[in-house]
């Protein structure tokens, strides 16, 4: 499959997803995203030859939530699909339109998705939902994520200990953290419990 076929046939997975989603939850930003996917998919289409897009059917998705996570998951993948047809393309303008679709992606859809996640995340304090992480591909350590929503509990409350600091940096999770999930939490919290911990030594 050639690097033209696989970006068309992503970014109309994209449009099926985004479209499911937004018929059924109703969210303005699945809609935003989904219309800015369809002109960049009439841009690749402007390339196209003999390809034949595949069938795809989209994710059974039960909540508001699970589409965002659902959504975000895919953006993930596409920041590793783009990366890998713009090193491989040969064509500078198929090249180029690769690096746009994916810094997009990377710089729009995903910090987007990122804040909604933020904006609803559960009000009990649980900040990671499993199924959400499983849809994401992580490997799950059923005992390290819930030690990891009890610290952070205790960091959003103000009762975190020096134990609490040095446990949430050694958790397995921590580096996850501060990549793809880091909006779930919020930048400023993370950089309050590194210069807590930076005090307390």
């Amino acid at each position: 499959m050639n690097e033209l076929q696989t970006a068309l046939n992503y970014e109309n997975q994209g449009i099926l997803l985004y479209t499911e989603i937004y018929n059924n939850f109703k969210y303005e930003i699945f809609a935003q995203i989904l219309e800015v996917k369809k002109a960049g998919f009439v841009l690749l289409e402007s390339f196209k030859t003999d390809e034949v897009l595949e069938e795809f059917k989209t994710p059974d998705i039960d909540s508001k939530k699970d589409a965002i996570y659902t959504a975000l998951s895919y953006e993930e993948k596409a920041e590793k699909i783009y990366d890998k047809l713009t090193n491989s393309v040969n064509d500078e303008k198929l090249k180029d339109l690769f690096f746009r679709l994916w810094a997009t992606s990377e710089n729009e859809y995903k910090k987007a998705l990122l804040n909604e996640i933020q904006n609803t995340q559960n009000k009990q304090g649980e900040i990671f939902n499993f199924k959400n992480l499983e849809q994401m591909g992580l490997n799950l350590d059923t005992k390290s994520i819930n030690e990891l929503n009890e610290i952070l509990a205790k960091f959003k409350d103000g009762k975190a200990s020096k134990d609490d600091i040095n446990a949430f940096l050694q958790n397995p999770y921590f580096s996850f953290l501060s990549g793809v999930m880091l909006g779930a939490v919020g930048g400023i919290l993370i950089d309050q419990i590194l210069k807590e911990n930076k005090n307390l030594e």
